[in-house]
């Protein structure tokens, strides 16, 4: 997830801003959550992306702009791991440095575009992290179930199910059929 793989709904008069992940799958577009004022806004106007605080998953800083003040607004996801720089939500973005002088502008000259990495120095990649051992208290238990994927939480749910029904483990009472009772 990135910036440029979101689109923020911003009407003039309205106190509100949604925003939305844009995807190449349908339903391509996401609601993610919304910022409500009671005060309309004239507009806004976002900072460059070099401004947010990375370390704080701030993917956008703006003004919203009223008609008898300029707001300051944070936009952050929320992450569970922020010592690690996701870059997921943070690709390389532009540098803003000029790549051609106007003069060579105005005589049709060309450059590349210079893109830089948003990672502070001292912060390791979130893709290149160890996998999370997550915990998931189970309700009306006080066991807690470790997990390293989605599947082993279903599972995890599963079996504590059945026990509690007086069915035992899943492996002990797995009732099949006999070959011939599919013939009827």
């Amino acid at each position: 997830m990135c910036i440029s793989d979101r689109y923020q709904r911003r009407v003039r008069g309205d106190g509100n801003i949604r925003y939305y992940e844009i995807v190449d799958e349908d339903p391509y577009a996401h609601f993610l959550t919304q910022f409500s004022s009671p005060q309309p806004q004239l507009g806004v106007a976002p900072f460059s992306k070099r401004q947010c605080d990375v370390k704080n998953c701030e993917i956008m800083k703006a003004l919203k702009i009223t008609s008898y003040q300029i707001q300051p607004l944070s936009f952050t996801v929320p992450r569970t791991r922020r010592e690690f720089f996701q870059d997921d939500l943070f690709p390389n973005t532009v540098s803003g440095k000029p790549v051609v002088s106007s003069s060579e502008w105005f005589d049709g000259k060309d450059g590349s575009i210079e893109y830089i990495s948003l990672k502070p120095t001292n912060m390791k990649l979130l893709s290149e992290a160890p996998k999370e051992e997550r915990v998931v208290k189970v309700v009306n238990q006080q066991e807690e179930i470790k997990a390293t994927s989605k599947e082993d939480v279903l599972q995890s749910y599963y079996a504590t199910m059945l026990q509690k029904k007086g069915e035992g483990n899943t492996s002990d009472n797995v009732q099949g059929c006999d070959d011939d009772e599919w013939d009827d």
